[in-house]
């Protein structure tokens, strides 16, 4: 594996981390919620009639003490575990769209529950997709029904780990619920458990009571939480990245506070989606150079305090699958990933977070195998090895037809399913080679037709259809 890549030193994390806490000491967030005001004034926080929740150093140290930076989801089905902060990257279909371009005809639309089968279907298929996040808002569901949808659509049609959304504390009460029967009960979803529920705290510094009311319940049911953030900078937060760092920064502190005073032993992934505002156009922008710097540096500042980390990836401004989304995609990414990650979101996502893509979802995954040869690196490996080489061949030789190609060919050289390195013909009409498009379109179609779901237990429907509409 090649170096982990710092953006800042030790000292600049440091300093962030400390004006962080300043932040909640002397100005503090706002929290809404009966019940989060309750549980921080009664660890010693200070409250006031305004709301305002300010914190003391020692309780923000006491809640890092108690974090662990490492934690295991397991899949369903095959039981097999995805570490989470082992060193590896593991990346993840995400979204959160109400738009889909659709693979078959290349038009914009509004997406519908069968979109989001499709799309979880090549989750399950693609071995890049490490877990996911069921990326799509339906517009043939009831918006109050959605994210339970998007739970029971993804463990009908992969065994992955999964990030699910949760607007509210009753949400999460069902799909734990649900989550047990497919655990084969409460204490064997807590000990293996198959998702997290992705907690987002507003910008700037509050706590709306229905997320805080989310986040304490997750932590008392035991279900891993990505806390995050997801703000502006030069909107919602100081348009200086570093300003937006301690203030992000601040805002998860005082959620993992939170869940660490209701639940010391719960599992955190700090995650960051923080983006830039475009003052040209009055517009988010996630895929700038901007956003990737934000991102590295979040990882450093997750790592920090000892939590595994979560961050955006793979993101395109474009609204379309061309060579700027190329661009964009690359770019966005490769700092959070070589800062270290633990976890990754954004696959398949197009125009501003704004559109899911199949064929983006699958070029990606295309993304993904690129990465992960790069972050292999180069194995120095025994010289007596390469010198045996030499002398099989000699001065003036070749290596294509020895033992020693024949040997790490495979190993050593990565292969795409989809860039084309093929021979090239050139007509009048220019050059001539096989569209990346069409076989992608072509691997969907292929993928979807032979695709195997696992399935749900009728105990799960029963239970599904029962609690849906309550």
């Amino acid at each position: 594996m090649i170096s982990r890549y710092d953006l800042l030193d030790q000292k600049e994390i440091e300093k962030t981390h400390h004006t962080a806490i300043k932040i909640l000491k002397t100005i503090g967030i706002k929290v809404e919620g009966e019940q989060a005001l309750n549980i921080y004034q009664s660890a010693g926080a200070g409250v006031d009639k305004e709301q305002i929740v300010k914190f003391p150093p020692a309780m923000i140290e006491a809640a890092i003490e108690k974090c662990r930076p490492r934690f295991s989801l397991y899949h369903r089905n095959t039981h097999e575990e995805m570490v989470v902060g082992d060193g590896n990257t593991r990346h993840a279909a995400s979204g959160w769209t109400s738009l889909i371009l659709d693979w078959k005809n290349g038009q914009y639309r509004d997406a519908v529950l069968a979109d989001l089968v499709e799309s979880v279907k090549l989750c399950g298929a693609l071995d890049q997709v490490g877990w996911f996040m069921s990326p799509l808002i339906c517009s043939d569901i009831d918006a109050s029904e959605m994210e339970l949808y998007q739970f029971k659509v993804g463990v009908e049609h992969s065994n992955k780990p999964m990030l699910l959304s949760a607007s509210d504390k009753k949400t999460v009460e069902k799909i734990a619920h649900l989550g047990a029967i497919l655990a084969g009960g409460k204490k064997q979803l807590e000990t293996r458990p198959s998702f997290a529920i992705d907690i987002g705290i507003s910008s700037p510094l509050l706590l709306p009571e229905e997320v805080g009311d989310t986040l304490i319940a997750c932590a008392e049911l035991g279900i891993p939480m990505a806390v995050y953030t997801s703000s502006m900078a030069g909107a919602t937060s100081p348009v200086t990245l570093s300003g937006t760092l301690a203030g992000n920064h601040a805002e998860k502190l005082a959620a993992i506070v939170l869940a660490k005073l209701v639940n010391p032993e719960i599992n955190i992934v700090y995650t960051g989606y923080s983006k830039t505002f475009d003052m040209q156009y009055a517009a988010i922008c996630a895929a700038n150079p901007e956003y990737g710097l934000l991102q590295a540096a979040g990882v450093q500042l997750g790592r920090h305090i000892n939590l595994p980390t979560c961050s955006g990836m793979l993101n395109a401004d474009s609204p379309q699958l061309d060579m700027q989304a190329g661009i964009e995609k690359m770019g966005c990414t490769f700092l959070p990933l070589l800062s270290g990650a633990d976890l990754s979101t954004g696959m398949g996502l197009l125009s501003k977070l704004m559109v899911h893509s199949l064929e983006a979802l699958v070029i990606d995954a295309e993304c993904v195998g690129y990465f992960n040869r790069l972050l292999k690196g180069i194995d120095v490996g025994d010289d007596k090895e390469i010198i045996d080489a030499y002398q099989e061949v000699g001065p003036g030789g070749e290596f294509l037809t020895t033992e020693h190609t024949l040997n790490f060919f495979k190993e050593e050289m990565w292969y795409p399913k989809f860039i084309y390195r093929g021979p090239v013909s050139y007509g009048k009409d220019g050059v001539e080679t096989i569209s990346m498009h069409t076989k992608v379109r072509e691997f969907i179609e292929k993928t979807l037709e032979s695709y195997r779901s696992p399935g749900l237990q009728s105990e799960f429907i029963e239970e599904f259809e029962r609690i849906r509409n309550e």
